[in-house]
């Protein structure tokens, strides 16, 4: 019984959602794992329409038991879906769905990439879903996503030439994946992505079907199998201690908000793939069948090949240490290939597993979660090595200045260093980078093209290392993040943001006046720095007026929230509008409120929005005062009805 518990303890502290901030140790079996990713040179993108649409069972086989480079494209975030967990819709709903996938995508062993596409709600035809989505920026997406990822093939979760009878976005992803099987290898298609990238084909396309897809599984059973390939994803990997349907069932329960809390199985279980693009594989059980996945792909990748049948044979369980010296070796042998996909994505592999194996744990932390321009926090820098090997920390760098160290690092002794980090005035504040700037009701605004398909916002500072073992010259980095210990948990690790240095809350997102032609409305203040001071000041519409039109005001602390009253006035006669908030500091004005999603399943998330509410003056006829109501998800009708002076029950 104790050991069963050992290995469910063990188990739990593998799966545990981390953030991408912080660097993940990884236990000897899960070293041998990467290792064996390593040594595998293919790749698979799975596509569909929205966060929880992804087969979890095939994309951890996929990642675990092929051991290929495995991404999911979601073409939207999911901003149109419900919410079980809390009260976040819409933009807010699609950035918490955002981190839910990224959640799964580290407990799968997958990559996670989107496209501008806003889910707006249910659509019933592709038609509609393209037109409303502007098909030729998402198209864009799609092959941007297939030119940097180079996937040999690609797997579409949905049906294409079912136009109508299921969900718009569902048809629509595949609808556009089939599309951008051969042109995303056309140089005359976006020609202005050919300035970093380079047209891709794509070796092989399915259709992730199943008996579902044919109306029961009587029917599947009938059904002709020639096209379909068959693959066996109920396999267990002793090296994690685990089952693939079980890692599945734990990537799929990442997603709370709606509702997709999973159980793994332990059984054998197949997943069936029909052939739409490319050549059917000999093969039927391997996706890969004729293409060429080992170090011979790549020019010069022989060597690399001999290499890590070395380390393979020496790996000890007890000691990954031991292969360090072979894992260095294969450092030159990388500069030497001239494929420079490959390159880049091997380089960036080793890194991680040479750490892994030196046990070498590099973290940069502050004891403040957010900070504001023109202002400081003191960052720790801590350097640990659980190894013998002869590491010596050069130095590291930030903010453009190279802080020169020198220093032997001795094993299983903490280093730390304790820096100033200054805010540049020009620094852009944290906040999702598809909501910086106002899109359509079906595609985001994003300008930069590096950007679009990213799953999150870079982290708001990044320190770098130098750092030579043996005599190999090793570049790391880590993200600048927050550190706490809670009584209750012990330590947390949040992102660290840049925020304004002041945001502005109202009470309601709607002042609805029917009756009355004034109501007190509450603004808070929350500062971001120590000793605010400055101006805060409503604006309206020319037909309303507001008092007092400003308030000088001072916050003595540093995440301190006041709060503040203005009385707001309305027309006589029918209108609506917006009330604006913003706080001038020097003659710098600031016109964002801040809100976080706190859930102890993702990262802490900020977003900065317009500080704004809807204001609407209209005459209403009413029958009685007192209304029963019972409560809806994410319901402010309340609120309305208050605000005709209506007498409120509310039924639980």
């Amino acid at each position: 019984m104790k050991r069963n518990l050992f290995c469910l303890i063990l188990l739990c502290l593998y799966f545990i959602p981390v953030n991408a901030q912080w660097q993940k140790q990884l236990s000897s079996g899960q070293i041998y794992e990467e290792l064996e990713k390593f040594n595998f040179l293919g790749s698979v993108l799975y596509i569909a329409a929205h966060p929880d649409d992804e087969n979890t069972r095939l994309i951890s086989y996929l990642s675990n038991g092929l051991h290929a480079r495995t991404a999911y494209l979601s073409l939207t975030r999911g901003d149109g879906g419900q919410n079980l967990i809390g009260t976040e819709i819409r933009e807010l709903l699609g950035v918490l769905r955002s981190q839910e996938l990224q959640m799964a995508r580290a407990t799968d062993g997958g990559q996670q990439f989107f496209t501008r596409a806003n889910d707006f709600g249910y659509s019933k035809h592709p038609d509609e879903t393209l037109e409303i989505w502007n098909k030729e920026q998402v198209f864009d997406d799609i092959i941007r996503v297939i030119r940097t990822f180079r996937p040999d093939v690609i797997i579409n979760r949905f049906d294409h030439r079912t136009p109508g009878r299921t969900h718009g976005h569902h048809t629509s992803s595949a609808m556009l994946s089939v599309e951008a099987f051969d042109k995303s290898n056309d140089r005359n298609i976006y020609p202005y992505q050919l300035s970093n990238l380079e047209p891709w084909q794509v070796k092989r396309q399915f259709f992730n079907t199943s008996w579902w897809f044919y109306g029961s599984r009587e029917k599947f059973a009938e059904a002709d199998k020639s096209r379909l390939v068959s693959v066996e994803v109920g396999g267990y990997y002793p090296t994690l201690g685990i089952s693939n349907n079980e890692i599945s069932g734990l990537a799929r329960s990442k997603h709370r908000s709606q509702g997709f809390g999973s159980s793994g199985s332990r059984s054998s279980m197949q997943e069936y793939l029909e052939l739409v693009n490319g050549d059917m594989p000999r093969d039927r059980e391997n996706i890969f069948d004729g293409i060429n996945t080992r170090w011979t792909r790549v020019k010069n990748g022989e060597f690399i090949d001999e290499k890590m049948k070395i380390i393979f044979d020496k790996f000890d369980f007890r000691d990954p240490s031991l292969v360090v010296p072979d894992l260095l070796a294969i450092y030159p042998l990388i500069e030497n290939l001239e494929d420079k996909h490959w390159k880049k994505i091997k380089k960036d592999h080793l890194d991680k597993i040479v750490q892994a194996c030196m046990g070498l744990f590099i973290e940069v932390s502050t004891i403040e979660q957010q900070s504001t321009r023109a202002d400081s926090v003191e960052i720790e820098i801590e350097v640990t090595s659980r190894s013998h090997e002869n590491i010596i920390l050069e130095s590291f760098e930030f903010n453009d200045s190279i802080y020169e160290i020198d220093k032997s690092i001795e094993a299983f002794v903490e280093n730390t260093w304790y820096e100033p980090l200054y805010i540049s005035e020009s620094k852009d504040f944290t906040n999702p980078y598809w909501l910086n700037e106002e899109g359509t009701l079906g595609t985001y605004k994003v300008d930069d093209p590096n950007m679009r398909n990213l799953p999150e916002s870079p982290a708001a500072y990044t320190i770098s290392f130098n750092f030579s073992v043996n005599d190999q010259e090793l570049n790391f980095t880590r993200d600048v993040i927050y550190l706490k210990v809670d009584p209750s948990v012990g330590e947390v690790r949040q992102p660290f943001v840049v925020l304004p240095p002041a945001t502005m809350t109202f009470n309601k997102d709607l002042y609805l006046f029917s009756e009355l032609n004034t109501q007190e409305i509450e603004v808070k203040v929350k500062a971001t720095k120590d000793d605010l001071s400055g101006t805060l000041k409503l604006e309206v519409p020319s037909s309303w007026s507001v008092h007092p039109e400003k308030i000088e005001l001072n916050i003595p602390n540093k995440g301190m929230e006041k709060s503040f009253s203005f009385v707001l006035h309305a027309p006589e006669v029918t209108s609506e509008g917006q009330i604006n908030a913003s706080f001038t500091i020097n003659g710098q004005t600031y016109d964002r409120s801040l809100t976080n999603i706190v859930y102890d399943h993702i990262p802490l998330q900020s977003i900065l929005k317009p500080a704004a509410s809807k204001i609407v003056k209209v005459p209403l006829k009413k029958g009685g005062t007192r209304i029963a109501y019972i409560m809806g998800a994410v319901d402010k009708m309340i609120d309305c009805l208050e605000a005709v002076v209506y007498n409120i029950s509310l039924i639980e």
